[in-house]
């Protein structure tokens, strides 16, 4: 699923580099080497680093 139609990011791309270090939405659009343009996705991606931060505090 498209999740960033202007960056033309999907799913997978976000949970392919989801890791500790980033802590940010536009951390992780760094390192897909993009950046935030219209902003309609961020939500989306910073629930997405919540809910890997949650994992691993389990």
């Amino acid at each position: 699923m498209i999740i960033c139609s202007c960056n033309v990011i999907r799913e997978s791309d976000i949970l392919a580099v989801l890791s500790p270090e980033i802590e940010s939405a536009e951390a992780l659009y760094a390192c897909l080497g993009c950046t935030i343009k219209c902003g309609k996705c961020t939500a989306y991606v910073e629930q997405e680093l919540i809910s890997n931060c949650s994992r691993r505090q389990q």
